[in-house]
């Protein structure tokens, strides 16, 4: 898929959850725009993007860390307790009575310095990490 497309998919899936969402007369902030574009650039890379693993990650079982792998991208129960900023970029998951964290960071281009607009893909390079609790 083009970066173009994926750009697109995002801002239309991005525009329906603002409409569904939408339950006065009042227009949606660009903050509110801009927070729901980022979570949804946030679930497309958990759901389809690279993963990188924390050494504590890294030696575990193949099977294990593939079925770690699935729980992330499968992950979608944000609610305001875990998710308060409303951004899907970061989540807790259990495997084999252990506590895992995957988290979201924004990175310019060149992944030297944060992103200065993590809801433009255009200038921002996602790097999601998997870690064990203890590594956090």
């Amino acid at each position: 898929m083009q970066f173009e497309d994926v750009l697109l998919a995002c801002v239309l899936r991005a525009t329906v959850s603002l409409i569904n969402n939408q339950t006065t007369e009042e227009p949606i902030s660009e903050e509110a725009q801009r927070t729901v574009l980022v979570a949804d650039l946030n679930d497309h890379h958990r759901q389809r993007g690279q993963i990188f693993g924390t050494a504590g990650i890294q030696g575990l079982k193949t099977g294990d860390r593939l079925m770690l792998l699935k729980m992330v991208r499968d992950f979608d129960d944000f609610n305001e307790g875990n998710d308060p900023d409303g951004e899907h970029n970061f989540g807790s998951i259990t495997y084999q009575e252990e506590r895992y964290f995957w988290k979201i960071d924004y990175y310019d281009l060149d992944l030297e310095y944060g992103s200065e607009d993590p809801s433009d893909p255009a200038v921002t390079r996602r790097i999601l990490t998997l870690m064990h609790s203890s590594e956090y």
